[in-house]
């Protein structure tokens, strides 16, 4: 089967997004895939990999410009905007090739932070988008200690916890690095909860994860900079009928934002342990130590046996769509005779 692995992009997240090729490359069957490497470079130009990749840099390897060629399946890893956001979905769809993960409408909402808290269905933290208003006002409405946020971003990019009036100005001029529309929310102190979906019509979910940051938040910094920012508890410990609820919410968001293939979605607990919705991840981090396939071993499901089922999650939604379609001409030209 004819596969192909696309990383690298324009985003921010380039690095990471290597990163996490770099595992799938080494880790999946290649008795079963003949995997074609694209590497999209940080200008966006397609290059196909060729011989022995250097995932840690990889335009000092021997390359050529991607030409469209016959694919049976796509992966594509790409974190960030141009890629996560829902243009990679889209690119395959136009194409008709299989691919990996929810499709471009799932994949746009659920990286834009607002949308997906007014979609899901699930009770989130007190939010707003901002439109000009004073840090008294912003505390009045959501407290004294806000979170700053680009409303589509990935990887906690651009991330500010505020106080005051000043750290309200720095926060939004870092915000808007990355986005122009940004969201503003109540802090919810307690635990910060990250679960594991898969699957398409009937979705399975896994354990939680509890993430143990060593400042006040997960931030991009304790994510890939500091290798002692965050300590995770995996599983999270947490009493079983919390654990079902966290589960059923998961699977809830997840069938309400029509995701499809996988997402992580990610929960905060207040002190009284009541659950909101922090946001959902339709394309996760994939290193092997990323929270998402560490989840799905404590299932018994190993690292290669996860891509080969997203993989197959893939060829049977494109197979089902297929047959929606052919339905659908069947009908037309039946009502045309």
């Amino acid at each position: 089967m004819k596969l192909g692995l696309f990383f690298g992009g324009k985003s921010f997240e380039h690095e990471v997004s290597c990163a996490s090729a770099k595992s799938i490359y080494e880790e999946i069957d290649r008795s079963k895939y003949e995997v074609t490497l694209v590497w999209i470079d940080p200008n966006g130009v397609w290059f196909h990999l060729i011989g022995t990749p250097n995932f840690d840099a990889p335009e000092l390897g021997e390359r050529e410009v991607y030409e469209s060629r016959k694919l049976d399946v796509a992966f594509s890893i790409l974190h960030g905007p141009f890629g996560e956001d829902g243009p990679m979905q889209g690119y395959f769809s136009l194409f008709n090739i299989p691919f990996v993960g929810p499709d471009l409408r799932t994949s746009a909402i659920c990286y834009d932070k607002a949308l997906t808290r007014k979609l899901a269905g699930l009770k989130a933290p007190k939010w707003l988008l901002y439109s000009g208003q004073s840090y008294d006002a912003l505390a009045e409405k959501l407290g004294e200690v806000i979170y700053v946020k680009p409303n589509r971003s990935g990887s906690s990019v651009g991330i500010s916890r505020v106080k005051s009036a000043r750290q309200l100005q720095e926060a939004l001029d870092l915000a808007g690095r990355y986005d122009d529309s940004i969201i503003i929310e109540q802090e919810i102190r307690g635990k910060e909860i990250e679960i594991a979906v898969l699957g398409n019509k009937n979705p399975k979910v896994s354990l939680p994860a509890r993430v143990i940051p060593k400042g006040a938040f997960h931030s991009y910094e304790t994510k890939y900079l500091d290798p002692n920012g965050v300590v995770f508890q995996i599983p999270a410990e947490l009493s079983q009928n919390k654990i079902a609820e966290i589960q059923e919410l998961a699977i809830e968001a997840y069938r309400n934002l029509g995701c499809e293939g996988f997402s992580r979605i990610d929960f905060l607990l207040d002190g009284e342990e009541r659950v909101f919705l922090n946001e959902v991840n339709t394309l996760p981090g994939f290193r092997k130590t990323s929270t998402y396939p560490r989840l799905w071993a404590l299932s018994g499901i190993s690292y290669s046996n996860l891509i080969e089922e997203l993989i197959d999650l893939a060829l049977e939604r494109q197979a089902r769509r297929e047959s929606l379609a052919l339905g659908e001409l069947q009908r037309v030209a039946q009502a045309a005779r």
